[in-house]
């Protein structure tokens, strides 16, 4: 099935006209039993009916199955799906991206607070949207120096980073 998203997700993208992009995922969808939808709102992108904003329509893969899945595949993946997390406990999401991880954090973990931290600009306007409730989010990096870097961007993957992977 991974291989099978990725032939679909590297033919989509080449696909220039969002109009036509936004049909043919939306056909994809329905004929994967899925509820899911994508609509562009100006510049921006959502998932239909949910107001869940996307940074890049290249994003869709992720939500294909809907947010429920999408949550339940990130704390698998994190491993914090079965952890013992008090309400009133604060978790700090560094590297928020469109806010994904914090709002599976506050559905798994009713009570909790967030404080998130996304230095792409994007990513960091769809998490002021997205994510449900926070304590504040910021529009910075974290890293071991201060002052100003270069973010290099990773639009398959949602893993923006300071550190250059594919230079490595």
């Amino acid at each position: 099935m991974e291989c099978f998203k990725k032939i679909l997700a590297d033919f989509l993208l080449k696909v220039s006209n969002d109009k036509i992009f936004t049909i043919l995922v939306n056909i994809i969808c329905m004929l994967l039993k899925s509820r899911s939808r994508i609509v562009k709102k100006g510049s921006k992108w959502e998932i239909k009916d949910e107001q869940y904003a996307l940074p890049h329509r290249n994003r869709f893969l992720f939500y294909v199955y809907g947010l429920e899945r999408r949550y339940a595949k990130l704390l698998s993946e994190y491993l914090v799906e079965d952890l013992n997390v008090p309400k009133g406990s604060i978790i700090v999401d560094c590297g928020a991206n469109a806010g994904d991880f914090s709002n599976a954090i506050i559905e798994r973990y009713p009570g909790v607070n967030i404080i998130a931290f996304e230095p792409g600009e994007d990513e960091y306007d769809c998490c002021i949207q997205n994510i449900k409730k926070s304590l504040f989010i910021e529009n910075k990096a974290l890293g071991d120096k201060t002052g100003k870097a270069e973010i290099f961007i990773n639009n398959e993957h949602a893993d923006n980073s300071l550190i250059d992977f594919k230079g490595s």
